[in-house]
């Protein structure tokens, strides 16, 4: 389990890593602050909704609740 986690975060920390060099050529020509925030927020939403809709990482996260919710179990039946 906590394999699968360390790759989850690697994973994130090398999309999040990406982000400046993917978004200089974007606001570059910018020439408001409005219009830079504008474009940073829609690739951060981009990137976070890549992110989720990762089906990897949706089916890891299920299987840590599920094991998570096992422990549990087992402890309270201790």
């Amino acid at each position: 389990m906590v394999a699968a986690l360390s790759l989850q975060l690697s994973a994130i920390r090398t999309r999040l890593l990406a982000i400046p060099a993917e978004m200089a050529p974007q606001i570059f020509n910018c020439k408001t602050v409005t219009e830079t925030q504008d474009k940073m927020h829609q690739l951060m939403v981009r990137i976070l909704e890549e992110l989720s809709e990762d089906e990897r990482w949706k089916q890891q996260l299920q299987e840590r609740e599920h094991c998570l919710s096992e422990s549990s179990e087992q402890s309270t039946k201790t």
